[in-house]
Order: structure tokens, then C-alpha cells, then sequence
């Protein structure tokens, strides 16, 4: 399997320590590889996580940007190219902004140019009209940049019914599940994410951790035994090896890794 929404450990004294411990938990559980996200605030900078990470063929980086900050300067994604990355990842939760502007649109354009894939965290927290943000300003923009590939991180949170009615009618977006599988312990959620990945048939989706928010041990132990348990027998095998393998290389074909064997 591989794994869309990885974070690095800041237990470590340093990126190379939190690379090398981080390969060693993905080896013990069967994790072939996947998407690092190193987020802005990280103890370690990213430089050093890029250093640290050239020889973990099986991680491939997609570095959290914030275009709204002052001292952004577009042109950097340029250099990250050449550094290894596959894509880059849009926080307007974390970083309080929304989906509309100039800033924001030269970041997609350039990202489009070089095919690299955007993530946006998508997670629905409460907060977004403080900011301006709306469910409706996600398919606003993969509309506006057809030729781009969208990756909704969380998969819009309890709002998950919501955004499988834009995903679907989106050719150039993919969700991921972290979060979505095992942030709510009641309600309605979980069994809306059956739901969708039955009736979506697993396309387009993307497994996704949110390691170390919840170990390897827990993820296995309770979100794929969960699919395991709930999916129609019919579709579960299918379904399955879209989402913890097949559709890695539609979202990232930048990325060898996701040609390999898994």
C-alpha cells in the first residue's frame, strides 16, 4: 500500500534521524511509500527534509506553500522542481485564507506548468467563513485550471458527500481519506465514506494517514480493517487496490515511485 498524506516526526534531533526512523516504520508495516508533506512550521526546514529525503526513493515530497505570506515569492516552486518535488500543498485552514486572487492563481499556474500535483486541505473545521472560504470556491478553482490536478486533502472532513458531488464531475481532482476514516468516532461519517467509495467505485481516491497523527499500528489496526469489514463484498478487492495503490500514479505521473510494483 501506499500512504497520500504523510507528516514527519519532530521527536527527532534532525530531518536525516526523522527520515531514517520514518522508512523503518513504513517497512515494519508494509508501507511501500507515499506522499511527504513537511509543513511550514516543521522544527526541521525544508531544505534539510529535501537533503535528507534524496535517497528515500519510495517518498516523494509535496511541501506546504503559503502564497498569501508577504515574503513568498512564486518563483521559488521553480528551484523545488529541480529538487525532487511532485507537487506542492495549499493550507487555507492553517494559514486563514481563501481560494480566490491573484496571489493564489499564479502559484496554480505555475504549478500546472511544471505538472505538479495540488494538494489543498479541504477539512471543514468551522472556521472558513471567517476567511472567506466556502466549499464551492474548491470546484470553483479546479474549474478555473482544468489542466491541473487537485488533490482535496481530507476530503472535505464531515462535508465528505458534499465534495464527492464535486469530485465527480471533476476529471482533474482526487481526495484523500485521512482524517475523514478515523477523526470521527460517531455520527454519520464513517458510513458516508463507504458510501462514497462504493458508489465513486474507489476512482479517484487516495488513502491517506495523517502519520503521526494516529500510528501505523492504529491505521491498520482500525481504518483498513474497516474497509475490510464495511465495503460490499463485490467492490472491496477493487476498490481496495484503487485506493492504497492504482490511483497513486494518476494523481502523481510525475513520480516513478507509483509505477513500481506495490
Amino acid at each position: 500500500m501506499f500512504d497520500s498524506h504523510i507528516h514527519i516526526s519532530e521527536e527527532y534531533k534532525s530531518a536525516t534521524e526523522a527520515i531514517a526512523a520514518l522508512q523503518r516504520i513504513l517497512s515494519e508495516n508494509n508501507v511501500k511509500g507515499g506522499i511527504l508533506i513537511p509543513l511550514l512550521n516543521s522544527k526541521y526546514s525544508l531544505e534539510s527534509i529535501l537533503e535528507a529525503s534524496k535517497q528515500s526513493f519510495n517518498l516523494k515530497i509535496v511541501p506546504h506553500l503559503n502564497p498569501m505570506d508577504n515574503g513568498f515569492d512564486p518563483k521559488t516552486i521553480y528551484d523545488l522542481v529541480d529538487k525532487g518535488i511532485v507537487g506542492i500543498k495549499l493550507h487555507p485552514r492553517r494559514d486563514t485564507y481563501n481560494l480566490t486572487g491573484e496571489r493564489i492563481y499564479e502559484v496554480i499556474r505555475i504549478a500546472g506548468e511544471l505538472n505538479l500535483t495540488v494538494n489543498i486541505c479541504s477539512f471543514w473545521d468551522g472556521t472558513w467563513s471567517r476567511y472567506g472560504l466556502t466549499i464551492d470556491s474548491f470546484g470553483d478553482l479546479a474549474d478555473k485550471f482544468p489542466g491541473t490536478r487537485f488533490v482535496w486533502c481530507h476530503f472535505g472532513g464531515h462535508k465528505i458527500l458534499d465534495f464527492m458531488m464535486m469530485l465527480r464531475r471533476r476529471d482533474n481532482v482526487f481526495a484523500d481519506t485521512s482524517l475523514v476514516q478515523d477523526y470521527f468516532f460517531k455520527g454519520s461519517v464513517k458510513e458516508d465514506l463507504i458510501y462514497v467509495l462504493e458508489s465513486l467505485k474507489g476512482e479517484r481516491i487516495l488513502f491517506g494517514s495523517d502519520f503521526p497523527e494516529k500510528s501505523y499500528e492504529d491505521i491498520l489496526e482500525s481504518s483498513i480493517a474497516f474497509y475490510e469489514k464495511f465495503l460490499d463484498e463485490k467492490y472491496r478487492v477493487s476498490i481496495l487496490e484503487k485506493i492504497l495503490v492504482g490511483n497513486f500514479h494518476l494523481a502523481y505521473p510525475n513520480s516513478i515511485l507509483f509505477y513500481r510494483q506495490a
